[in-house]
């Protein structure tokens, strides 16, 4: 089946079971539906999911200065075995 006949199949079917409604119910219908629309237009970006569920290192640090601040803070302290 087409989308577009899905499409007027469902507002169809909607519009029957509305049409019988009281004109204040459908006017209050119309608002809620116009409200849920303004809404959806002014969600903002979602987050990636990877960002979201892993977090995300955020930082003003130049990779490369990260990696000497990572190098410098490592301590060698194992002592070789003689034999």
């Amino acid at each position: 089946m087409e989308p577009s006949v899905t499409r007027e199949k469902l507002v169809t079917s909607y519009w029957a079971l509305l049409s019988h409604l009281d004109a204040d119910i459908r006017v209050e219908l119309i608002t809620r539906l116009a409200h849920s629309l303004h809404k959806e237009a002014t969600l903002p970006t979602e987050v990636p999911a990877w960002k979201r569920l892993y977090g995300a290192w955020e930082s003003t640090q130049t990779p490369e200065a990260m990696i000497e601040d990572i190098r410098a803070a490592r301590l060698f302290n194992r002592e070789s075995p003689s034999f």
